[in-house]
């Protein structure tokens, strides 16, 4: 088994030895070279989630999306990186992924499967140049989007296009970006971590997908670090144009002063906004949306508190803040209140407005912890929104650098109305294990 594992390692590096060698750049480096030059990483996980309705309608959670809805499923995912030098300057990036999987251990359905026949597929694919003199580099292909709109760490939304970066500047990064495609595939679709929509005015409508997707994205990112008054300030400011739909802005600042040792606190504040254009408010009835968030955490002797909020939505029109799921926001808390009806980052229907807190404390390398987030949705219809409110238990182990445990409860409660109008206490219970590897 020891000698069929060691010759996996060294085949797949050979394949992309191959294809660096015979590819566009052919002759550029010897095969032996291109070998010697891949850098490999990747990131391994595994999920057992379990989410439980009290309501048999799911009354304030009936969208669905970034929930965890079902019972005792096994999740695994795996992202394969490569990346190597192909000529003075160029390199190539390959990832190759497995998963996400979904494999059931609850009730006598035929998706309570063992799933061994899904296969590795490229997710990101792109080339990389690097220009030292200038501190520029280009990156061209499929590759993540990585921006305050989308998820930044190992699963963040996928898109086609192109990427330039300059750093010349001392502490002041630039960003320059242009997209025409996203890989809706794996992220978007109703359960999705990317916007759906519903015309609430027709009780036979279903959710889909918003048509936002299908267009050209550009924009620009002006991102900073500097030290003022003896502490840090990351600062972000980000501007970008969905074609013929919505203009986006947005603001993040982050200020992390250390008193001592044991003793630093990190305040941020975040705003995103954006204006929307003819073709989306006609077919979506949706309105401009604007985001205001802050949170302040302080950590002292191995304790640590936080506090913060939100407000952002409308209660008589559809909005949107973020691309995909929560997409790059420290500012949030509680662990699924941002998921349920009308309070969708991604895009709802709802005036919404949280405040959270939480308490933890870390020994050698365990952290307990508690959240608590509460606050109402405002919408005009019965059973969509109402006053939420989440309990959030978590444990963690960092075994070590590379590798995590994470454990995590949590239980949401939402006072909302039926169909009828009737008052209702809608409940969901979720827990969460999970383990990651990174190397």
């Amino acid at each position: 088994m020891g000698k069929l594992k060691n010759l996996t390692l060294r085949f797949i590096p050979l394949c992309l030895g191959l294809s660096v060698s015979w590819g566009g750049v052919a002759g550029a480096v010897t095969l032996e070279e291109a070998i010697q030059d891949i850098d490999i990483s990747g990131v391994l996980r595994y999920r057992y989630d379990t989410g439980r309705y009290k309501n048999e309608n799911k009354i304030g959670f009936q969208n669905g999306s970034g929930l965890i809805s079902s019972n005792q499923n096994h999740r695994w995912l795996g992202n394969l990186n490569f990346k190597a030098n192909i000529d003075d300057n160029f390199k190539a990036f390959i990832q190759l992924r497995y998963g996400p999987t979904k494999e059931g251990g609850y009730g006598s359905t035929s998706s309570n499967i063992t799933d061994t026949s899904k296969s590795l597929n490229v997710r990101q694919l792109y080339v990389e140049y690097n220009n030292p003199d200038y501190q520029t580099s280009v990156k061209a292909g499929k590759q993540q989007m990585d921006s305050i709109w989308t998820e930044n760490y190992y699963d963040g939304l996928v898109a086609t296009g192109l990427k330039i970066t300059n750093t010349s500047l001392d502490g002041i990064m630039f960003q320059a970006y242009a997209y025409d495609s996203y890989n809706s595939d794996e992220q978007g679709g109703v359960g999705g971590d990317m916007g759906v929509y519903k015309d609430y005015s027709n009780p036979n409508s279903s959710y889909t997908q918003l048509p936002i997707y299908e267009k050209n994205l550009y924009g620009i990112a002006i991102l900073g670090n500097h030290e003022i008054l003896q502490g840090n300030l990351n600062s972000q400011l980000w501007l970008s144009y969905l074609s013929e739909n919505v203009f986006f802005y947005a603001l993040n600042l982050a200020y992390s002063y250390k008193f001592s040792e044991n003793f630093n606190i990190n305040l941020e504040g975040a705003y995103l906004g954006n204006a929307i254009q003819n073709d989306f408010e006609k077919e979506v009835d949706a309105t401009n949306g604007n985001f205001f968030g802050a949170k302040a955490t302080l950590y002292a002797y191995g304790f640590d508190m936080n506090l913060g909020g939100v407000h952002y939505g409308d209660k008589d029109k559809y909005s949107i803040t973020v691309l995909e799921d929560t997409g790059n926001l420290n500012v949030l808390g509680g662990q699924e209140i941002f998921y349920t009806d009308g309070s969708h980052l991604s895009g709802d229907r709802g005036e919404n407005t949280f405040v959270y807190g939480g308490l933890g404390y870390t020994f050698d390398k365990v952290r307990v912890g508690t959240d608590m987030a509460y606050g109402e949705t405002k919408t005009g219809i019965s059973g969509l929104g109402g006053e939420k409110l989440e309990l959030v238990g978590k444990v963690s182990y960092k075994y070590s650098p590379k590798l995590n445990f994470l454990a995590w409860y949590s239980h949401i409660n939402i006072d909302t109305n039926d169909a009828s109008g009737e008052s209702l206490d809608s409940k969901k219970n979720t827990v969460r294990f999970q383990t990651l590897y990174k190397f």
